[in-house]
Protein backbone atom coordinates (compact mmCIF):
# COMPACT_ATOMS: atom_id res chain seq x y z
CA UNK A 1 0.00 0.00 0.00
CA UNK A 2 1.11 3.53 -0.66
CA UNK A 3 0.05 6.26 1.72
CA UNK A 4 -0.52 9.98 1.24
CA UNK A 5 -0.01 12.49 4.05
CA UNK A 6 -2.53 11.93 6.84
CA UNK A 7 -3.63 8.46 5.71
CA UNK A 8 -3.37 5.39 7.93
CA UNK A 9 -4.59 1.81 8.26
CA UNK A 10 -4.86 -0.76 11.02
CA UNK A 11 -3.44 -4.22 10.32
CA UNK A 12 -4.61 -7.21 12.37
CA UNK A 13 -3.44 -10.81 12.15
CA UNK A 14 -5.61 -13.82 13.07
CA UNK A 15 -5.34 -17.59 13.23
CA UNK A 16 -8.52 -19.64 13.15
CA UNK A 17 -10.49 -16.47 13.91
CA UNK A 18 -8.46 -15.58 17.02
CA UNK A 19 -6.27 -12.45 17.16
CA UNK A 20 -2.51 -13.01 16.96
CA UNK A 21 -0.78 -10.20 18.86
CA UNK A 22 -2.17 -6.67 18.89
CA UNK A 23 -3.28 -4.63 15.84
CA UNK A 24 -0.64 -2.45 14.16
CA UNK A 25 -1.31 1.08 12.94
CA UNK A 26 0.59 2.00 9.79
CA UNK A 27 0.62 5.65 8.70
CA UNK A 28 2.29 7.85 6.09
CA UNK A 29 5.20 7.63 5.24
CA UNK A 30 5.55 4.01 6.44
CA UNK A 31 5.36 0.96 4.20
CA UNK A 32 3.47 -2.29 4.69
CA UNK A 33 6.33 -4.36 3.28
CA UNK A 34 7.52 -7.00 5.73
CA UNK A 35 4.80 -6.57 8.36
CA UNK A 36 4.54 -9.38 10.91
CA UNK A 37 2.39 -9.91 14.03
CA UNK A 38 3.56 -8.39 17.32
CA UNK A 39 4.14 -11.95 18.60
CA UNK A 40 6.01 -14.69 16.76
CA UNK A 41 3.13 -16.97 15.82
CA UNK A 42 1.55 -18.37 12.65
CA UNK A 43 -1.50 -16.66 11.15
CA UNK A 44 -3.98 -17.45 8.38
CA UNK A 45 -5.77 -14.12 8.01
CA UNK A 46 -4.71 -10.47 7.61
CA UNK A 47 -7.28 -7.70 8.09
CA UNK A 48 -6.48 -4.22 6.75
CA UNK A 49 -8.86 -1.45 7.85
CA UNK A 50 -8.70 2.18 6.70
CA UNK A 51 -8.67 4.61 9.64
CA UNK A 52 -10.29 8.03 9.89
CA UNK A 53 -10.80 9.75 6.54
CA UNK A 54 -8.40 7.36 4.80
CA UNK A 55 -9.63 5.32 1.84
CA UNK A 56 -8.46 1.87 0.83
CA UNK A 57 -8.12 0.47 -2.69
CA UNK A 58 -6.48 -2.90 -3.21
CA UNK A 59 -5.10 -3.72 -6.64
CA UNK A 60 -3.01 -6.81 -5.87
CA UNK A 61 -1.96 -8.80 -2.82
CA UNK A 62 1.09 -11.01 -2.59
CA UNK A 63 1.87 -13.28 0.34
CA UNK A 64 5.13 -15.13 0.84
CA UNK A 65 6.19 -17.56 3.54
CA UNK A 66 9.13 -16.71 5.76
CA UNK A 67 11.51 -18.91 3.74
CA UNK A 68 10.77 -17.15 0.43
CA UNK A 69 12.16 -13.99 -1.09
CA UNK A 70 9.33 -11.73 -2.29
Amino acid sequence: LNFAAGESVQVSFRRLGVAVGTPLTVAFPASMVGLVPTVAAPFDEVIVTALGASALYVQTIRFCDAASVC
